[in-house]
């Protein structure tokens, strides 16, 4: 029994140690990646422990002219607003390859095409792929030229979201204002 023991602890202490880096190994990885500066608000300004002085990071006050300094010498790209198309009409000229528009006829209980109708009836996207709607609760909301993504509401105000070029369809909208 008392083998087994010795057996087991030593391949556990085999099997822990693989692949962990040696102490220089570490050292020359840490000397090798550049220290950080993270800017943060005054009120946040963290309590730093002589044990995690040296890090990968080093925090540090700035001021607000520092800041915009060093953000203006940033490589950052500014974030690109994108084109958004609200108004039906444009929407309906743009998309109309891509979106047949309908209207719910009370005769036969059915969407019918319809280019002046409010209701999105189908949705055909540049893969070919074909959705159809039988109920006349999907409205035009937004088109995203740029991404090529159609934003509509369906029934009971659930958005959907359709990537026109590849067809996929994302299940939440997170953050849209109108």
């Amino acid at each position: 029994m008392r083998k087994i023991a010795i057996v087991l602890s030593v391949f556990t202490l085999t099997v822990n140690s693989c692949g962990q880096p040696t102490k220089q190994q570490s050292k020359e990885k840490l000397n090798s990646i550049d220290t950080l500066s993270v800017v943060v608000n005054n009120s946040e300004m963290p309590k730093l422990s002589k044990s995690t002085e040296n890090k990968l990071f080093r925090i540090q006050k700035i001021d607000s002219t520092s800041y915009f300094s060093a953000k203006e010498k940033s490589n950052i790209p500014p974030k690109a607003d994108l084109n958004k198309i609200t108004d039906l009409a444009q929407a309906k000229k743009i998309l109309k390859e891509q979106v047949v528009w309908g209207r719910y006829d009370e005769e036969t209980y059915k969407m019918v095409e319809d280019e002046q109708g409010e209701s999105v009836h189908k949705v055909i996207f540049r893969n070919g792929k074909i959705i159809l709607y039988d109920y006349p609760e999907v409205y035009f909301i937004a088109y995203f030229p740029q991404e090529d993504i159609l934003f509509l509401e369906g029934g009971h105000t659930s958005d959907i979201i359709f990537n026109l070029t590849t067809g996929a369809e994302t299940e939440e909208v997170v953050g849209y204002k109108n």
